[in-house]
């Protein structure tokens, strides 16, 4: 599988995870405002598919750059930055880990004001926002190696070498 194959496959599990997450929470804390974001993800999810798409069908040339760098700026922006690092590092990694490290009540209102957020009280709606965290940093990864390598055709990790010796740290695990 090529570096743009798996930055769209990691980019894509967010934002299909955001929207399912946001209508969970849509439904489950009477909020329909939350169902919002398939508004949002919705046509970024379609515009990081065309640019793949535009991606993987030219051989060479200015579209293929073009695609492959707007894909990397909308899936860093949106998918890894937005939603994986805000939505998913902010409003769910750290809420839970001040709300089960006995943070006070009056920090965590003041951090996490009602009705935007709930308070840790349903396992899914948590482990389905937590994720959006760790699947950016999957996402992260495959986005930085799409830029490392160049066109992105490559599925040679060990090209990414980040400070000279992550490929090495990687053949020698």
């Amino acid at each position: 599988m090529q570096l743009i194959d798996k930055a769209m496959l990691s980019a894509s599990a967010i934002l299909v995870l955001t929207i399912l997450h946001h209508f969970y929470g849509a439904i489950i804390y009477s909020t329909p405002w939350r169902a919002h974001v398939v508004f949002f993800a919705g046509p970024v999810l379609l515009l990081l598919g065309a640019a793949w798409l535009i991606n993987r069908a030219s051989k060479a040339g200015i579209a293929r750059t073009l695609s492959k760098w707007f894909f990397f700026l909308a899936s860093a922006t949106v998918a890894v930055g937005l939603i994986g690092l805000f939505e998913g590092g902010y409003n769910h990694v750290l809420k839970d880990v001040l709300y089960f490290g006995g943070a006070s009540a009056e920090t965590l209102s003041m951090l996490f004001p009602q009705p935007t957020y709930e308070m840790p009280d349903d396992a899914l709606f948590e482990i389905t926002g937590v994720a959006q965290f760790f699947i950016a940093v999957w996402s992260a990864f495959h986005l930085v190696g799409l830029i490392r390598t160049g066109r992105g055709d490559s599925d040679d990790m060990t090209r990414m070498n980040v400070d000279g010796n992550l490929g090495e740290a990687i053949r020698n695990v």
